[in-house]
């Protein structure tokens, strides 16, 4: 889904996504279409910040002009690593 792409890329400055799934996750409040992609993505964010990010991004479909994302909700979070000190 090019649009959670283009999500991240305004959080992520260079990386690699694994584990990409894409999921119908029902309909929005208007009856489009809606569909969850998440994944991981192992690289460096704007902030400085690397590692291992897990990721969810939710995407609507309109008719009229495809899949678009309503906002930013591309979300970047670290796995709890347990064994980390």
């Amino acid at each position: 889904m090019s649009e959670c792409k283009s999500a991240l890329s305004q959080t992520v400055q260079q990386g690699k996504l694994a584990n990409w799934t894409v999921t119908r996750d029902g309909v929005d409040s208007s009856g489009r279409p809606q569909y969850q992609a998440s994944g991981q993505l192992n690289g460096t964010l704007f902030t400085g910040k690397n590692g291992t990010f897990n990721f969810t991004c939710t995407a609507v479909y309109h008719q009229d002009k495809g899949v678009t994302r309503p906002g930013l909700l591309s979300t970047l979070t670290k796995p709890y690593n347990r064994h980390a000190r």
